[in-house]
């Protein structure tokens, strides 16, 4: 999993120091970074099978928006720390990653790139990993002082995006791409490309949910089973979810099953509520056949009634659990909050200072535990003001 990340000079955050757990439920005002830092994260994934314009392009983002306007540094800069599996053992490992801004071309150059295991622990008489770019050379560092050269790629790429998976060479960079490559972005979920048609399938639902009709078209009939098990729990109401092919040839739209009086009616994507939609999303990424990796979801409470806060939490929690997969979901709502641990909670908002970003973990001072003793989380969120949690938040054991 990812347990920290440093990251400055993109957009509000400047010289960021991040601590995350297994689970991450993210609060804070409009306007605090939430979501951007769902976008870093999600770019972070995204670089290691695509070129760095590719991503901008595909979020519609520019590069003279992403480079902060509260900083004059010239390079953006990522510091990832992961604790992963590499060849049985669990590691420490760092990823660095340093791009210049090019506002004119809009692109990104990288200008810097390494990994190393146990950055925090030497022993001069073990060897290390020690990986690093610059200046168009890529190359491992020995114990003996010597250099193994290793590629030579472009400068619009992460290194990682030329690294296999399951290569053996340098398991070290094969285990950080894996954890990013089986990581997915559901930040962007909207049930207006959720209700467009599909053709043929697909091995995931798209981080808008563009997908979602071919991937159910896809899934197996005992898939399908377990779909509808979890549908049917978290919606309470839909009995059934598949497709049917109309119109054009090969083009299906999502039909779901209600039965009322013992009578089953089937209703179109196009019938289908905003919040129905989201939550057979929700219900679809078991599905995806894969482990490690983190989960993005934004927003979480968006068209979902508050009576559904219990279930849907209880069950990303103990998917997390199930599939090994990091989570990290921002809310607005106070009642979603109340039903996951504490210690998951993290608090984001802008140093008034210099508007800086800063995110800590809500409860981790005595300040803030002790409000537990006589209420729950959302609770303690709805009754105080921001300069009421900053204060408390800065009051350091």
């Amino acid at each position: 999993m990812i347990e920290h990340i440093y990251i400055d000079n993109f957009k509000a955050f400047n010289e960021a120091d991040i601590y995350f757990s297994p689970v991450n439920i993210i609060v804070g005002n409009n306007g605090a970074g939430k979501s951007t830092l769902l976008q870093i994260l999600s770019f972070l994934s995204s670089v290691t099978h695509e070129d760095f314009s590719s991503v901008l392009s595909r979020r519609q983002l520019k590069v003279e928006n992403i480079r902060s306007k509260l900083s004059t540094k010239k390079k953006i800069k990522f510091v990832t720390d992961f604790s992963l599996d590499v060849d049985g053992k669990n590691k420490k490992l760092r990823w660095g990653l340093y791009l210049t801004p090019n506002s004119g071309k809009n692109i990104l150059e990288l200008t810097e790139e390494w990994v190393e295991d146990n950055p925090d622990v030497y022993d001069s008489g073990k060897d290390y990993l020690r990986f690093k770019f610059a200046s168009k050379e890529a190359y491992r560092l020995k114990k003996s002082g010597e250099t193994e050269n290793i590629t030579v790629f472009n400068y619009t790429s992460s290194i990682l995006k030329l690294i296999d998976t399951d290569n053996n060479d340098f398991p070290e960079l094969a285990s950080v791409k894996r954890f990013l490559d089986y990581s997915y972005s559901y930040d962007l979920l909207n049930p207006d490309e959720m209700r467009k048609s599909g053709r043929g399938t697909a091995e995931m639902i798209g981080e808008k949910g563009r997908f979602l009709t071919s991937f159910i078209k896809g899934l197996s009939e005992t898939q399908k089973a377990d779909l509808n098990k979890r549908v049917n729990i978290l919606t309470n109401t839909i009995k059934e979810v598949d497709t049917k092919t109309s119109g054009q040839p090969g083009w299906t739209t999502i039909v779901t099953t209600e039965n009322y009086g013992g009578k089953n009616i089937k209703f179109d994507s196009k019938d289908i509520s905003d919040g129905d939609l989201r939550l057979i999303a929700f219900a679809s990424l078991a599905e995806v056949e894969s482990s490690q990796g983190f989960i993005l979801l934004d927003e979480i409470e968006n068209g979902i009634n508050t009576q559904k806060a219990k279930l849907l939490m209880e069950w990303l929690l103990n998917y997390s659990v199930k599939y090994n997969k990091q989570m990290f979901v921002t809310t607005h709502s106070t009642v979603f909050v109340d039903y996951v641990p504490p210690e998951s909670i993290s608090y984001i908002y802008r140093n008034k200072d210099n508007g800086w970003v800063v995110c800590e973990k809500l409860f981790e001072t005595d300040a803030m535990k002790n409000k537990l003793e006589d209420f729950y989380p959302g609770e303690v969120l709805l009754n105080m003001s921001e300069s009421q949690i900053i204060d408390a938040l800065l009051k350091k054991d």
